[in-house]
């Protein structure tokens, strides 16, 4: 039984250190695959659509469209939420 175990855990590590794995992609572990990706996205969302001011930390925001809009105050979410189109068709062009 021990000599079971021994070659088993030497399979093991033989295939964990193997040169193959070396050239394998990369796996993702949990919430790191596409982090550059996701912060150019949550970048790009952050910029007030009617101002234009950067409002990441606001806590002011709306979903429209299937995307999240963020806003710098309550004055440019209210404007925004009179006519979300205007916005939207805005940021297209």
């Amino acid at each position: 039984m021990k000599k079971i175990l021994l070659v088993i855990s030497v399979i093991s590590l033989a295939a964990v250190f193997s040169p193959a794995w070396a050239d394998a992609p990369k796996q993702c572990t949990k919430g790191t695959c596409g982090v550059e990706e996701k912060a150019a996205a949550v970048k790009e969302t952050t910029v007030d659509p009617v101002c234009g001011m950067d409002a990441k930390d606001s806590k002011y925001q709306e979903t429209y469209g299937g995307k999240t809009y963020h806003f710098c105050s309550a004055n440019c979410k209210k404007a925004f939420d009179k006519n979300p189109s205007k916005y939207n068709e805005q940021k297209k062009k």
